[in-house]
């Protein structure tokens, strides 16, 4: 399991990456649908991990802050469509 939890949480370092510099294949079909199986397979990481730890606090922080820079990004989309 820590293989995999390291790698999901490497794949949402590389999402907050391609999020602060704008990058367009993030903000793309590919990019929000390869965004949200991240999200997905780190719940099912973090609840199949039977031993408590910081690397399983690790990921579940993680988790949660792709779940914020998600809401972020629908709050912005809908601010700047709704101006003129």
């Amino acid at each position: 399991m820590f293989y995999f939890a390291f790698a999901i949480m490497l794949f949402h370092l590389i999402i907050l990456y391609l999020w602060f510099i704008n990058s367009s294949p993030l903000f793309n079909w590919f990019g929000y649908a390869f965004w949200v199986i991240s999200i997905v397979f780190g719940i099912i990481v973090y609840q199949q991990w039977n031993e408590k730890g910081t690397f399983k606090k690790l990921l579940s922080v993680s988790n949660w802050g792709m779940v914020f820079l998600i809401m972020v990004t629908v709050a912005i989309f809908f601010t700047t469509r709704s101006m003129p």
